[in-house]
Order: structure tokens, then C-alpha cells, then sequence
């Protein structure tokens, strides 16, 4: 339409040029400014965006009932056209707010499809929380956009829906975070209470976690089942249950924490351990010892044990494969923090004896076969 009003404007300076003086090119040339004015005002108010509190809003504004279909004589009978700039800031509001409308609309869709990712675990029906960066990525632009609508003057229209949707998201962080915290505890504790061996040693934490246990495979079972957050929020209730049950496993962990510093205490080198690696040697046979490194942990220059037919250590191997034969063989049984507390004896006696031993020879040659820590002392 303004390209055709350009074409007009430019016919009449081109019959300006060729005619002077003429009515009808003077009666031309005063529509044609006419409808300039009038088509930005037809326009504003047939935008589609409007809606009825926009048409409201205008009239209350330039003080006339606007008919159910706007025509141009309208616009000229009714002196719309003294109000243009009026009606062309309402319609470019109600535009504004339309989009706004969008985003929340966008939002909230993607924020009711939301899926948390699950992977399968070392066991069978045993899943663990997947991937959870788009999850995460998803909430960031939640965020955004809840700050654009809640901060914006166009968006107070669906104030009250934007505020629920923003409540609605901060729960569905803190679920997640709860989640994401409760998988991490149930993943230390789970391998180490499941065992026959720690039930005998932590009876009534081993109760505790079963409980636990059980609701956390009916957690995973139900987001198995349907992996939309949305769908198990159920007005913070599952929320609430997770932080029951999380507290649950702090308190395991605060129960063990002084079972442990006494173990510790009777055995100091355990201090090197973390809690979980500690509770998986103290639930398991000496054979432990050697998975993820921990003997290496606990002693750096011992890789490994030198055993007799009985079981008893008779020898330690560093990691460069010397071996340092013990005065007397340990028996490894009854208690690792004991028997380990006696390996440790052992070898700073058998060390003390080789040095003594070296330092009783005239010449003081070493022999090849003599223990690094030995000639370091000597």
C-alpha cells in the first residue's frame, strides 16, 4: 500500500509539470495525502495482534467508540486521523505483547516435554541419569526468558501465569539438583550396604539404606516409564520425598563417619583413604586391597603381597618389582586394620635389621639383592 501512495505522489509531481492550475489535480493530490494518513491508522487497527483490552485501551484514549469494521470515510468522519500516532503505539504494543505471549507459550511447552535422560547401570532394571547438558542447557533459557517476561512492561498481562511457570521451574531445578545429589550418595553407599558382610558390621544403617534402595529403584522404574519431569513434580510432593530420603543417606554417612575415625585411629595409614574406598576395604577380605589402587594409596612403595600356602604375607613387592622378605610372616586375618598394623612392623623391623646387618660389614659393599630403602639409609 505504500509503495501504491508513492506511485500516486509521483504521478501528481509528473501532472503538476504538464498541468497548472487544475481542480481535479488539486482534489488528486489532497486524497492522495489523505490516504497516507488514513492507511497507517486502517492498519493499526486491523493488526491481528489486538486484542479486545487494545481496541479498549484506544477508545478510552481518543475518546471515540470505534464501529466492529473500520472504513476510510470512518477514519474521516470520526478524526481518527488526529490521533495516529496514538493508534500506531497501541498497535505496535499489542504487537510487542503478542510475542511476548510467544515466548511464554515456547517456554512452557518445552518445559512440560522435558525429558531426563537415563542410562542403564552395571545391573539389570538398574538406570542411572543420563546426559543431562540439554537438560541443564533448557534451563538456562528458561531462566532468560522468565527474566525478559517479569522484568518487561509489555508481559504484565500474564504476570500471574509467568510467575507460576517461573515457580515452576525453580522446582524442577531443585528436583533436579536433589536427583542429581541423591544418585551420587546411593552410588557410593549402594555397592558397599548391599553386601551380606556390611549388613553384619552396620546393621541398622544397612536397614536404613534398604529402605532408601527400595525407593530410589521406584523413582528410576517411574522415570523409566516416562521420562517427563514435569509429569512426577505432583506440586513439589516428589520433591519432598527425594530430600526424606537424602537425609537418610547423610545419616548413614554420619553413622559410618565415627565407625570409621576408630578404625582409623587403630590404623592411621587409613587416614589416606576417602570414606567410600575405606568402607569398600573394610567390607571386603584383604583382596581389595589391590582394586583402584588403594594398597598403592595407603603404602606407595608396596604393589603387592608375598604369600605362603597358609595365606600369610612372607614378602613385599614395590612397583619396581623388589621384593623385601620379612623377618617374620604376617598373619593376614581377624581385622585388616590389625594385621596391616603388623605388615607395617614387620617391615620397618626387617629394614632396621638389613641396615644393621649392612652396616656390620667392613667393606661396605651392598650387595645387589639389598632393598633401595636400606642403601638410602645406610
Amino acid at each position: 500500500m505504500k509503495l501504491k501512495t508513492k506511485g500516486y505522489n509521483e504521478t501528481v509531481r509528473e501532472l503538476k509539470q504538464l498541468m497548472n492550475n487544475s481542480d481535479v489535480l488539486g482534489y488528486f493530490e489532497e486524497l492522495v495525502k489523505m490516504i497516507e494518513i488514513q492507511i497507517p491508522i486502517l492498519a493499526s487497527l486491523n493488526n491481528p495482534t489486538l486484542r479486545p483490552r487494545h481496541v479498549l485501551e484506544l477508545e478510552e484514549a481518543i475518546g471515540v467508540s470505534l464501529p466492529p469494521t473500520l472504513k476510510f470515510e470512518d477514519i474521516k468522519a470520526l478524526n481518527l486521523h488526529l490521533h495516529k500516532d496514538t493508534m500506531v503505539s497501541v498497535a505496535l504494543k499489542a504487537e510487542i505483547q503478542k510475542s511476548m505471549e510467544d515466548k511464554l507459550e515456547e517456554i512452557t511447552k518445552e518445559l512440560k516435554t522435558a525429558r531426563v535422560p537415563l542410562q542403564e547401570g552395571y545391573k539389570e532394571d538398574l538406570f542411572y541419569l543420563g546426559d543431562l547438558r540439554s537438560l541443564e542447557d533448557l534451563f538456562m533459557k528458561a531462566d532468560l526468558t522468565f527474566h525478559t517476561l517479569l522484568n518487561s512492561q509489555y508481559a504484565l498481562h500474564i504476570k500471574e501465569f509467568s510467575v507460576k511457570w517461573k515457580n515452576t521451574l525453580i522446582l524442577m531445578k531443585k528436583t533436579m539438583d536433589s536427583l542429581k545429589d541423591f544418585e551420587k550418595s546411593w552410588k557410593i553407599l549402594e555397592p558397599l550396604m548391599s553386601r551380606k558382610s556390611t549388613s553384619e558390621i552396620f546393621p541398622m544403617q544397612a536397614a536404613m539404606f534398604d529402605a532408601t534402595n527400595n525407593f530410589w529403584k521406584r523413582t528410576v522404574i517411574k522415570f523409566k516409564n516416562d521420562t517427563c519431569l514435569h509429569n512426577h513434580l505432583n506440586d513439589g510432593q516428589f520433591f519432598h520425598e527425594l530430600e526424606i530420603h537424602y537425609f537418610e543417606l547423610k545419616k548413614i554417612r554420619n553413622c559410618l563417619e565415627p565407625l570409621l575415625a576408630v578404625r582409623r585411629n587403630t590404623f592411621p595409614r587409613f587416614y589416606l583413604l576417602p570414606d567410600d574406598q575405606l568402607l569398600d576395604i573394610l567390607t571386603q577380605t584383604q583382596d581389595s586391597l589391590y582394586k583402584e589402587d588403594y594398597l598403592a594409596t595407603i603404602f606407595t612403595g608396596i604393589s603387592s603381597f608375598q604369600r605362603n600356602s597358609d595365606g600369610d604375607i612372607v614378602a613385599l613387592v614395590s612397583p619396581e618389582e623388589e621384593v623385601l622378605t620379612l623377618n617374620k610372616s604376617v598373619l593376614a586375618h581377624h581385622g585388616i586394620e590389625d594385621w596391616l598394623s603388623r605388615m607395617e612392623s614387620g617391615m620397618k623391623a626387617t629394614i632396621k635389621r638389613l641396615i644393621l646387618q649392612e652396616c656390620q660389614k667392613e667393606d661396605l659393599k651392598m650387595d645387589n639383592e639389598v632393598p633401595v630403602q636400606v642403601i638410602n639409609n645406610i
